[in-house]
């Protein structure tokens, strides 16, 4: 059976302010059903305000030394292989320069490349390339041509058959 409580035990809610044109409530109300009015919610305290409130500011950060001893919270983009895609300039030890051109584009598990103008009987036929380890590899038919390291605007390495030194810069 259902009954019905008499009007006078139910308080009436009252209509909550909006802002001009509709929306939101200025402050949501919780409505305590035990005591029939509406009340502003709890402030919820959190750990780090309460640790905030009580410690000081961390000091303010000094001049910093290298990109490795950077201040918290300052982060360096991560280095990804799309970076080092595009042109470069190839030169091996002696001298001799040509184009390679590293793609975006995956094959398998590694991703397409080209050389033009290459004298350098290695560096002529390299046709994927990968990034691991912030290093480079060129291959050529499958097998490591070079190895090289340093950043998006220059590279350094060997030529792994012949151990010559080889740059590679855009």
């Amino acid at each position: 059976m259902y009954v019905a409580a008499p009007p006078e035990a139910v308080a009436p809610l009252k209509p909550r302010a909006t802002r001009r044109g509709g929306g939101l409530p200025d402050d949501p109300l919780f409505f305590d059903p035990m005591t029939s009015q509406a009340e502003p919610p709890p402030e919820p305290v959190l750990q780090e305000q309460a640790a905030l409130s009580t410690n000081p500011l961390p000091p303010a950060p000094g001049p910093v030394g290298s990109a490795a001893e950077s201040p918290p919270g300052v982060f360096s983009a991560p280095k990804q292989a799309r970076s080092y895609a595009g042109t470069w300039s190839a030169a091996d030890g002696r001298g001799a320069s040509c184009t390679i051109h590293l793609s975006s584009v995956a094959s398998l598990d590694l991703y397409k490349a080209s050389a033009s103008k290459c004298a350098n009987e290695h560096l002529r036929t390299v046709n994927a390339w990968s990034f691991a380890e912030d290093r480079v590899v060129l291959f050529s038919k499958g097998r490591e041509v070079a190895r090289l390291s340093g950043s998006e605007a220059s590279l350094d390495g060997t030529i792994r058959a012949s151990g010559g030194a080889l740059k590679m810069t855009r």
